[in-house]
């Protein structure tokens, strides 16, 4: 199965009023969410929609602010994570860190806290 969604960014999402860091929702400029999802039954056939996925992503990245919507992110690490919240997720971090230093809230791409950022650098 293959599908590509295109969501609009309009309304509240997109009003004046609405200063970027003053959610933690960052995309705040008019335009579309892009999100392409490929299901594959055999395993042997991963490298391949692998690389359409890939290849549609790069064609269409011009076409991008280089941001990413966190509801759309799977297993992509936390950079990938760290782009979806763009100059907020510091401020982010440190909330997490303040609220939820033992992770939680953590059954989505969340922000880590400090602490389980060690472990993953230290590999415990």
């Amino acid at each position: 199965m293959r599908a590509t969604a295109s969501q609009p960014a309009q309304g509240r999402t997109t009003a004046p009023d609405v200063r970027p860091a003053a959610t933690a929702f960052r995309h705040r400029s008019p335009g579309f969410d892009l999100a392409a999802f490929h299901l594959w039954p055999d395993p042997a056939q991963s490298d391949e929609y692998v690389a359409l996925v890939t290849r549609l992503w790069e064609e269409m990245a011009p076409f991008s602010n280089g941001g990413v919507y966190v509801n759309t992110l799977l297993e992509e690490g936390d950079q990938r994570v760290k782009d979806a919240y763009g100059p907020n997720y510091d401020r982010l971090a440190a909330l997490k860190n303040k609220y939820d230093p033992d992770n939680f809230f953590c059954m989505n791409q969340n922000i880590r806290p400090s602490s389980a950022m060690d472990g993953a650098r230290s590999g415990t």
